[in-house]
């Protein structure tokens, strides 16, 4: 969902940055909300249109999209548990997100991926750096993550559910 607090904004910022390690690198932007058009305008602005892309697809499309990805970035300032975070990992995709909400109780800090403050402009593009270069890394978050996934299936939580309420 394109608003305020999932911090796009941001990420578009970084872009030319990031075009400076790696040319190729591409930031597409699933979803749709309110925020939309200000973000498209900020790509336009900053002449990101064959860099930064928004689309606007279907819940049900957003694994495929994950699959495709290299590194999967969730720059927010409100989260409650985040199943998006579980989604890239099941997906093999590295995650770098935020310390916000529920995220500290998925990310073991360089295990299964790496958290920064919000809109941390600094280390968001030490993260991606990192991750990027680090092919080892890379492997590691994305074998650490689906052994992660695993504590969040539904039937160990209600499993666990069952045994508190027992």
């Amino acid at each position: 969902r394109l608003v305020p607090w999932k911090g796009f904004k941001m990420l578009i910022k970084l872009m030319p940055r990031l075009l400076q390690i790696n040319p190729f690198f591409r930031l597409v932007i699933l979803g749709s909300g309110p925020d939309g058009k200000t973000l498209q305008a900020m790509i336009n602005n900053l002449r990101l249109e064959k860099k930064v892309y928004l689309l606007p697809v279907p819940r049900a499309e957003i694994p495929l999209y994950l699959k495709a990805a290299s590194i999967y970035v969730l720059n927010t300032g409100y989260e409650g548990f985040s199943h998006q975070i579980l989604e890239a990992m099941l997906s093999r995709v590295p995650v770098i997100t935020t310390r916000a909400g529920g995220n500290p109780e998925v990310i073991r800090q360089g295990e299964n991926g790496f958290m920064v403050n919000y809109n941390d402009e600094f280390n968001l593009v030490e993260a991606i750096k990192t991750v990027w270069q680090g092919e080892e890394l890379r492997e590691r978050f994305v074998a650490n993550g689906l052994i992660t996934v695993e504590h969040f299936s539904l039937e160990k939580m209600f499993n666990e559910t069952m045994a508190v309420l027992n």
